[in-house]
């Protein structure tokens, strides 16, 4: 698996993918299989700050929006992105999630405490 580190914040109820140097689609569909299984907390953060998402095509956005359709959970999700890329692919893949499950919007954020705050309000 790639670069992403599980951080688990069992007292606000939070599991935080941070995303480090190169990230592939795989390695985003691994942890996503991961954590729907396991579920170690209600709320999931995906931090891209240090991530480079270069290796990630729109397609790649496109089947992940469509696997995370399958899961239904149980609080909210969000992502932190870091740059331009991270960002434009981050807003493609909310889109694609929303049409996937419209009940469970996915935002993306560029400020940790805006995320942490809808993340835990």
């Amino acid at each position: 698996m790639g670069n992403i580190q599980t951080i688990l914040d069992r007292e606000i109820d939070l599991t935080t993918q941070k995303c480090v140097g190169i990230v592939k689609a795989e390695d985003i569909s691994e942890k996503i299989e991961e954590y729907y299984r396991d579920v170690p907390a209600k709320n999931i953060l995906w931090d891209l700050r240090e991530a480079n998402l270069s290796e990630i095509s729109a397609d790649h956005v496109r089947k992940i929006a469509a696997q995370i359709g399958k899961f239904k959970p149980e609080g909210k999700s969000a992502i932190l992105a870091g740059d331009r890329v991270s960002l434009g692919l981050s807003n493609m893949f909310s889109a694609y999630s929303e049409i996937e499950r419209p009940e469970f919007p996915i935002p993306v954020f560029m400020d940790y405490e805006e995320a942490l705050s809808y993340l835990l309000g």
